[in-house]
């Protein structure tokens, strides 16, 4: 059975470690929020960028590529008018670069804020698994308290029967102790009587010889009888004692391991405490994970399609079909995937709504089925 200095002891070490898992907790969920912040951030100035998609789309929506020839002004990449120049390229070029050039450094950016977050998960997870085996501990001590505290019950139990056996034994002894002193009054006259007899007696050579040693018998019996009384009184009385003071340690026993128990309740709420806002930070750091891998994914894959339109950008004649295609694609991907996930601005739907009905989609599909891509 653990001692309850043990068990306080191993109390401390849970209260220590609570406090631990309580800073650990502070710092992950700062670093998280900081995360979630930024998260914001990036979000607001790529869906900054989408309401900026219809030059885009406008572009891509042409039937023939925009003309190749272009100069830079003002550090936007525009095109020069020429003979079979279309109306649309030409004011939309320079909003085009800034859109695909905002939605790049949004990816620089989500790109170094996802390694962040996937450390966050990391991080959380681990201390998840930390809370957890804290929990445990928690329980193991719990259930070594409560063994303990069952024993010294069951002790204190059987030693209270024992003093309820000493004390009838004791009131047993008071019993003789009383009947052997009626035997003594008794024993006592009778030597009294001897000695009466003895003395009204002693002068007759006869009677003496009976009267003496039955005076003297009595006398022994009742010095034997009382003897014994009184040692039994005492070896009952030090069981007795013995007994009680056992009786005494198993309260204080009993009581320290209440108080132990009391603690331990608290440690463990603590510990539940602390193991549930661990699971919940750890499934936030989930969460913005999922996020960040859902939203570089997709830009990702458009600036992959919008390559051929970025600075320095070049397509041919024969390409224009597949590219812009391939382009308007990536961007429905994008766009119906952040309103999925409720990460696309009301301001935004619009433009959603407008690229999905494109008609040149559904054309597109069946060409690039033709081009077997």
């Amino acid at each position: 059975m653990a001692s309850p200095t043990d068990i306080l002891d191993k109390l401390s070490q849970l209260s220590v470690l609570n406090v631990g898992l309580t800073k650990d907790i502070k710092l992950l969920e700062e670093g998280r929020n900081q995360l979630e912040l930024r998260f914001k951030t990036d979000l607001s100035r790529l869906n900054q960028a989408i309401r900026e998609l219809p030059a885009v789309v406008d572009v891509l929506v042409l039937d023939k590529p925009p003309p190749l020839k272009l100069t830079s002004e003002g550090g936007l990449l525009v095109a020069l008018r020429t003979a079979d120049d279309t109306k649309a390229w030409y004011p939309s070029s320079g909003v085009v670069q800034t859109v695909i050039a905002d939605i790049c450094s949004v990816e620089v950016e989500m790109l170094a804020s996802r390694k962040d977050a996937m450390e966050k998960k990391i991080a959380t997870a681990e201390l998840a698994c930390k809370a957890a085996e804290h929990m445990e501990l928690c329980s193991s001590v719990g259930r070594t308290v409560t063994n303990s505290l069952a024993q010294t019950q069951h002790s204190l139990e059987t030693t209270n029967s024992r003093i309820a056996s000493t004390q009838q034994q004791i009131a047993e002894n008071n019993r003789m102790s009383a009947e052997m002193a009626n035997q003594a009054q008794v024993h006592q006259q009778r030597v009294e009587e001897s000695n009466l007899l003895f003395w009204t007696t002693f002068w007759i050579p006869v009677v003496n010889f009976v009267t003496i040693p039955v005076s003297m018998a009595w006398e022994a019996e009742n010095k034997a009888l009382v003897a014994s009384c009184h040692a039994t009184a005492a070896t009952l009385a030090a069981e007795m004692a013995t007994k009680i003071a056992e009786k005494n340690s198993l309260d204080t026993t009993r009581s320290e391991l209440e108080v132990a128990l009391n603690r331990l309740n608290v440690a463990c709420n603590e510990a539940e405490e602390r193991a549930r806002h661990a699971t919940e930070v750890r499934n936030q750091a989930r969460v913005l994970m999922d996020q960040y891998s859902i939203v570089t994914t997709q830009v990702r894959d458009v600036l992959q399609a919008l390559d051929f339109m970025g600075e320095g950008g070049n397509i041919s004649a024969e390409s224009w079909d597949e590219a812009r295609f391939l382009g308007l694609q990536a961007l429905k991907g994008m766009l119906v995937t952040l309103r999925e996930k409720a990460l696309l601005a009301p301001e935004c739907l619009e433009v959603a709504k407008k690229v999905e009905g494109l008609k040149e989609l559904q054309i597109g599909v069946g060409r690039l089925q033709e081009l077997d891509f």
